[in-house]
C-alpha cells in the first residue's frame, strides 16, 4: 500500500510551475467535468503556440500514466492534422 500522507500537492503544483516557467510555457486550460457521465474534456492552449502539438502529445501521456496506474484501460484516440 503507498502511503500518501507526507505527500504535499502545493508543493509538488509549484515545483511543476517552475519547471514550465523555466522552460517558458504558460497557457490556458477550460476543463469541462460531468461527473454523473464520467467525462472530462479540456481545451489546452498553450504559449509558445508553436509547441501546442508537442506539448499536447506530452500532457496526454502523463494523463495516461496516471489513469493506468489506477488500473484503467486506457484508449487514446488521436487526430494528428
Amino acid at each position: 500500500m503507498v502511503d500518501f500522507s507526507q505527500f504535499d500537492p502545493t508543493q509538488a503544483q509549484e515545483m511543476m510551475s517552475q519547471q514550465a516557467a523555466l522552460a517558458g510555457i504558460t497557457g490556458k486550460a477550460i476543463v469541462d467535468s460531468h461527473p454523473e457521465e464520467g467525462v472530462v474534456r479540456l481545451k489546452l492552449s498553450w504559449i509558445p503556440v508553436e509547441r501546442t502539438a508537442e506539448l499536447t502529445k506530452v500532457f496526454t501521456q502523463v494523463i495516461v500514466m496516471a489513469l493506468r496506474g489506477m488500473n484503467l484501460t486506457v484508449r487514446v484516440r488521436t487526430n494528428d492534422e
